[in-house]
């Protein structure tokens, strides 16, 4: 009897150990337990309390969508290369502008002055190819309609004031005589703040025919809408190696106007180099979109190839390449000048493209420089017509008696002064006008 008492004790003694041990374990566990909740509390606490002071993410794609319009123009540009391709950008427009000095100047200057400015349309073409598919991510839900009213705000602002400033500058300087028509240049300011081109037939001003007689350098904001049309219906579509094959059918239409060659006899004889296009009839709008066929679909294919290692010194190649093809005095030879056409069009600026978006500008001063170029470059564009107009009528009336510093002191003037133009309209009325239109944007996105 003994024993059995002796063992039942025993047994009794290690059950009881086993439910302290198991009570003690289950004391652990929760006590694991209640430590793991307090630091998710407190982590989620902590997460509360720095999206508190945080603007809400954007969760939808409209919201997305909206914080994008927000920052296009309130942000710096955080990419590097951007800012290469923007001075670029600002040079270009520069360079117009000192093509456009060249009319008035005397005989001896005026072959020797940026004569080749005129390419600089096609690469603005080319920038606004890259630009579109850079900006345009495959990834997310493309909306069309979206996609074209930032064009349109972007781009149209700019175009209606140039207008009013053309219609207001020719009011104040014609003669009003039996040639003037008010009701011509009433219709000609409505239609060009719509841009609407205008036949060369229908004339009140003797522009050499341009699609847009009050400012004839906005005939390039028709192309950009049409390449925005094509880009949203068709070329968002195909891959790179369609994008190459419709490049190289451009490219024939690029053959047969440098070399004038006219296989759908629509040149009219205006082939030769690459000059023509702002003129409504069908020689120039085949020109024109010979040129934004080709530059547009090289720029779409450029922003594709990967960006695997930057290029060292390459902002210094491009400025130096860009400035000197600009300033190459005029070629009197007509094949010689057609093949320099031809190979800065398809060859040379792809090539300056390639190296902009694989370099970068050290140094903050330039940045600063290339930024601002950039930023004025469509204001300064669409704003330096009738600026250098004036210009123009002095060169013609007193050229002749004028002197050599006089010429000189009235070039660098007039250099300058469509860059303060363009940049008092970029800063007084564009930027304030397409941060408007982007709210408002936004605000209707919103009630989607």
């Amino acid at each position: 009897m003994n024993f059995i008492k002796l063992t039942m004790s025993t047994i009794d003694s290690d059950v009881i150990n086993k439910k302290e041990n198991v009570f003690e374990n289950v004391q652990i566990e929760l006590q694991n337990k209640t430590e793991r909740v307090n630091k998710q509390s407190n982590s989620t606490s902590i997460e509360n309390n720095i999206t508190d002071t945080k603007l809400p993410l954007p969760n939808t794609p409209n919201q997305l969508e909206q914080q994008q319009d927000l920052n296009e123009n309130t942000q710096p540009i955080t990419k590097p290369f951007l800012t290469t391709v923007s001075f670029l950008r600002g040079i270009s427009a520069v360079a117009i502008v000192f093509i456009h000095l060249n009319g008035p100047l005397p005989s001896t200057w005026r072959k020797k002055q940026f004569n080749h400015a005129y390419l600089a349309v096609d690469f603005f073409f080319l920038l606004s190819g890259y630009m579109t598919s850079y900006t345009v991510n495959p990834s997310k839900h493309f909306e069309p309609f979206s996609f074209l009213l930032k064009r349109i705000i972007r781009l149209q602002p700019m175009q209606v004031l140039s207008t009013l400033f053309g219609a207001f500058f020719f009011y104040l300087n014609n003669e009003k005589g039996d040639e003037f028509n008010l009701y011509k240049l009433i219709c000609l300011t409505i239609v060009g703040c719509f841009t609407i081109p205008m036949p060369e037939n229908f004339s009140v001003i003797n522009f050499n025919g341009f699609a847009y007689p009050l400012n004839g350098p906005a005939w390039t904001v028709l192309y950009e809408y049409i390449a925005a049309l094509l880009f949203t219906t068709v070329f968002r579509f195909l891959n790179v190696i369609a994008l190459c094959v419709l490049n190289v059918f451009f490219l024939y239409f690029i053959i047969d106007i440098a070399f004038n060659i006219d296989t759908f006899r629509l040149i009219n004889g205006l082939g030769g180099e690459l000059v023509k296009g702002w003129t409504f009839s069908f020689s120039h709008c085949y020109i024109a979109f010979s040129r934004l066929l080709f530059s547009f679909t090289t720029g779409l294919i450029i922003e594709k190839i990967p960006k695997k290692h930057e290029i060292k010194f390459g902002f210094i190649i491009t400025l130096v390449s860009i400035t000197v093809l600009y300033n190459i005095p005029y070629i009197q030879n007509k094949w010689a000048r057609s093949i320099f056409d031809l190979c800065s069009v398809v060859i040379v600026f792809p090539c300056i493209l390639l190296i902009a978006t694989r370099s970068k500008i050290h140094s903050q001063f330039v940045q600063r420089i290339g930024n601002f170029l950039g930023e004025i470059s469509y204001s300064m564009y669409l704003t330096h017509s009738y600026i250098l107009g004036m210009f123009n009528v002095w060169g013609n009336n007193y050229g002749k008696d004028a002197s050599l510093s006089m010429w000189i002191y009235l070039y660098i003037v007039m250099v300058f002064v469509p860059m303060v133009f363009g940049y008092s309209c970029w800063k007084l009325f564009d930027v304030p006008v397409r941060n408007l239109l982007r709210k408002k944007k936004s605000s209707l996105d919103s009630e989607k």
